[in-house]
């Protein structure tokens, strides 16, 4: 009996880009990278007011995933005041 291979799934896989940030460029440049940084976020309700998920880009977690992966995910949408 031959064993098949499990299908394929057609579903798009949503994956946050997470562009590379050199550990030099963050130590010494102003890095915008965080919802907390952004006027479109809500620090009482911890939301993006223009309703994108702010789990992905919230300091913890980029800070997280800077220092295990060197990489970091930019909200295109970013506004500073």
């Amino acid at each position: 009996m031959r064993h098949r291979p499990a299908p394929k799934s057609n579903k798009l896989r949503m994956e946050v880009k997470k562009d590379p940030v050199k550990a030099k460029d963050f130590e010494k440049l102003n890095i915008m990278h965080c919802c907390e940084q952004c006027s479109h976020f809500d620090g009482d309700r911890i939301v993006c007011t223009i309703g994108y998920n702010a789990d992905n880009h919230l300091k913890q977690t980029n800070l997280k995933s800077f220092e295990t992966s060197g990489r970091m995910a930019f909200c295109r949408y970013q506004e500073i005041d």
